[in-house]
């Protein structure tokens, strides 16, 4: 497939991260899947399984929730772009007639936000509209409006619409780098999902570019970049997940560092306590010769009397 031109990370930048590593993962994963029996193949026609592949993101610290996702810039698309679909705030003749006049070719359909809700209002009917359309774009000034109005239909099937800028000078290649962007949603727990390709529609070559391109891109995106990333693993809808880096920023202390400070704070506790028993002693025998003085003088009184008596 074809590649696309996107923002280009510098050949020499550094990253914490083994290209070699990224490699081996896509090779034993691809791997894994050309070994899947007929049964499996089968199986994954019947539960439309399309085996893309995701790159699978852990974060320290988790961000605010935004209601807009990040765009990730990928080299080859993973898209097939022939059935391209875009939800407009303006009636649909209208951004479509518009759109032809500036160049853009490449959208089939426009569906306007007031026609999804009265057309598609049932399970059946937006599962119906998922599978007419390769991708949804939609306009970014209504997009929270879009996401509820199609619900949980396109998030089970991670078909959330792309955003797209409408009122961008150059629309056509916005579209056009819209079309060739995943998306990256955070803030709902410490990991999150990339689409990053397809397995049916890329070779290896491509699948890794994407990764490595992906990589470099996303710590961009991320509140703290690299010092908030713990980890990066690689899989597919069905497969185990491959590790592809692990930070070693938080290191766990060594046991005997924690037994010696722990014990070195066990002994001050009992200094304390043997000088807190130190100082009481004298009070103690204070109070009981004050006893032994009263308890004297008592018997001296009883025994005078029984004298004079």
């Amino acid at each position: 497939m074809a590649s696309n031109k996107q923002e280009t990370e510098p050949s020499d930048v550094k990253v914490p991260f083994k290209r070699k590593q990224v490699r081996l993962a896509i090779k034993a994963l691809l791997s894994h899947l050309s070994q899947k029996s007929d049964d499996q193949k089968k199986k994954d026609e019947l539960f439309e399984n399309d085996e893309h592949v995701w790159l699978i993101l852990s974060v320290n610290k988790i961000p605010i929730i935004k209601k807009k996702p990040k765009k990730i810039p990928l080299p080859h698309s993973f898209n097939g772009c022939n059935d391209v679909c875009l939800i407009t705030k303006e009636p649909g003749k209208v951004v479509k007639a518009a759109l032809r006049e500036k160049g853009v070719v490449s959208i089939k359909k426009v569906i306007s936000l007031t026609k999804l809700r009265k057309e598609y209002k049932t399970f059946q009917l937006k599962r119906q509209l998922l599978s007419l359309f390769d991708v949804f774009l939609c306009d970014d000034r209504i997009y929270p409006l879009v996401l509820k109005t199609l619900g949980k239909v396109f998030f089970k099937r991670k078909r959330e619409p792309i955003p797209v800028n409408l009122t961008y000078p150059n629309v056509n290649v916005e579209i056009q780098k819209s079309l060739s962007c995943t998306l990256l949603r955070m803030g709902h727990g410490p990991s999150s999902a990339i689409k990053i390709g397809s397995v049916k529609l890329q070779n290896e070559k491509e699948l890794l570019a994407n990764a490595i391109h992906a990589m470099k891109i996303i710590p961009n995106k991320v509140p703290g970049g690299w010092k908030n990333i713990k980890c990066f693993y690689l899989k597919t809808a069905l497969s185990i997940a491959l590790p592809l880096y692990q930070s070693l920023q938080f290191k766990p202390k060594r046991p005997s560092v924690k037994s010696s400070s722990k014990e070195s704070s066990d002994d001050k506790s009992t200094n304390m306590v043997d000088k807190e028993e130190k100082e009481e002693e004298p009070k103690k025998k204070n109070v009981k010769r004050k006893k032994e003085e009263k308890t004297k003088q008592k018997s001296n009184k009883i025994k005078r009397k029984l004298s004079i008596k």
